[in-house]
């Protein structure tokens, strides 16, 4: 991210400003921050020298914590360069906010907000992968200032160390007290210049294959609490293993106790008392039927099932088409490597995802074509890109080892001087 000086506004007062919320002259090299030499000659003297000058409390805002936050926020979006007037519509959403109580579906009084955009505000994520963004350059920054930091297993070819996810975040770190060191610098540095600090009441630590010894000094160092897997994340069971039908039961508890609460709050007494004789005498119709389309006798609820498949073949055209997102990156790192998804087997220590995602490959296989264009994404002999399938699919891999043809050579490496370059004993559709 590079951020320039447009020549507008006063560019001490930026400076300053900038300063003063991040109290860390460091922190100017995550962000690149680079003047105009020709209109600024502001020093470093210079710009500790405007240090002293106070700022003014925002109208509204209340807390010294609640203050420092707003303030984080509205000069980072400066920083990452949005328009004024987008600056100033978000300064007056987090500075003058109000809120009502909704009870049983109505709304009941009507309050000022005294420490800024709560959780559940529309704009509280968009703000929040903002202030996400600046944590990530400060663990980039801290380790790279310590070439001793160790990555958590198959995180260090992409450089992992935190996923965030809606208000949450996951650390991974290997289990030593220099690299947890290292983050925590940087969490603490993330708190003097935004006021966000970590909730430990509600953070937990995971560990896997730990001595005690180790064990307890991270927990002593980070003062929170150790947990272990598996556990429930928004409802959802997270396992290091296969995950099985009782890991799931709290899961179908909850949807069955939403399902007999929606059906007996809307029911007359007639259909309450049909509910009644349903649950003695059990279901009056198929599954399968009800989840046919209304027009087709059904009652048009999603078949879960199906939905689940559809889900998997989505990622699996996600890895053939390469798509540009972490998951895509760490699969083709660390399972895939220099193979192809057509071919790849699964080993001991595949997930129950990844067995699953290998066994749709038959299915994806017919579904998903490749548009060729330059050739260099598109695999030769595996990729459907011919009209009558993949080539592999008429000669076979047995017969490919025998001619001794490379598996996953793409289309572009096989063509020179726009002509083909393929051995003879092959005859090209």
């Amino acid at each position: 991210m590079l951020v320039r000086y447009d020549g507008n506004g006063s560019v001490r007062e930026y400076i300053y400003k900038m300063c003063k919320l991040v109290n860390d002259l460091r922190f100017f090299q995550l962000f690149k921050v680079n003047y105009n030499s020709q209109k600024v000659k502001c020093g470093i003297n210079q710009l500790l020298a405007f240090c002293v000058i106070e700022w003014k409390r925002l109208k509204g805002v209340k807390t010294e914590s609640a203050y420092l936050v707003v303030i984080f926020i509205i000069d980072l979006l400066i920083v990452f360069g949005f328009p004024q007037q987008f600056v100033d519509r978000i300064t007056q959403c987090t500075t003058t906010a109000s809120y009502s109580i909704s009870l049983n579906g109505e709304l009941f009084g009507f309050f000022k907000g005294k420490r800024g955009v709560r959780q559940g505000d529309p704009i509280s994520p968009l703000l929040f992968v903002l202030a996400m963004e600046v944590l990530s350059q400060l663990f980039t920054y801290h380790i790279r200032l310590n070439p001793g930091f160790k990555y958590h297993w198959r995180c260090s070819r992409l450089a992992i160390t935190h996923l965030t996810f809606a208000d949450d975040i996951m650390i991974f770190s290997h289990a030593n007290i220099a690299s947890i060191q290292i983050l925590l610098n940087a969490l603490n540095q993330f708190l003097s210049c935004s006021g966000l600090e970590i909730n430990r009441i509600k953070s937990l630590a995971f560990f896997a294959g730990v001595d005690t010894l180790t064990k307890n000094a991270i927990l002593q160092l980070l003062q929170i609490e150790a947990d272990c897997l598996p556990i429930t994340y928004l409802g959802v069971p997270l396992s290091p293993s296969s995950i099985v039908s009782r890991d799931c039961q709290s899961l179908v508890d909850r949807i069955t106790a939403r399902i007999r609460n929606w059906t007996f709050r809307f029911l007359s007494y007639a259909g309450k008392a049909s509910g009644v004789e349903l649950k003695k005498s059990g279901a009056k119709a198929a599954w399968s039927a009800i989840c046919r389309p209304k027009i087709n006798g059904g009652l048009g609820f999603p078949d879960l099932e199906l939905s689940n498949i559809l889900g998997n073949l989505r990622h699996i055209w996600k890895l053939c088409t390469k798509k540009d997102s972490l998951w895509v990156a760490w699969t083709f790192n660390y399972l895939i490597k220099a193979k192809s998804i057509w071919t790849i087997k699964p080993t001991a220590l595949s997930s129950g995802f990844w067995r699953r995602l290998l066994k749709l490959r038959g299915l994806a296989c017919g579904l998903i074509r490749h548009r060729v264009g330059a050739g260099t994404d598109t695999m030769m002999w595996l990729d459907f890109w011919l009209p009558n399938g993949p080539v592999v699919s008429q000669l076979g891999l047995f017969e490919m080892e025998i001619l001794q043809l490379d598996t996953y050579v793409s289309v572009d490496s096989l063509i020179s001087n726009f002509q083909w370059v393929i051995p003879p004993a092959i005859q090209f559709p």
